[in-house]
């Protein structure tokens, strides 16, 4: 590379999406209900 070697951290968010979502969101209360459909749907296909 060429230049400076110069840090850009503060360009980025190192955050998770779940740090960025508040516990009491509503969605969160149906994710579980999302994350299991699948297994539940398997047999019939």
């Amino acid at each position: 590379m060429r230049g400076t070697d110069e840090q850009t951290g503060t360009l980025f968010s190192y955050l998770s999406p779940d740090a960025l979502v508040s516990p009491d969101h509503p969605p969160r209360a149906i994710r579980p209900l999302v994350n299991a459909a699948p297994g539940r749907l398997q047999p019939q296909f």
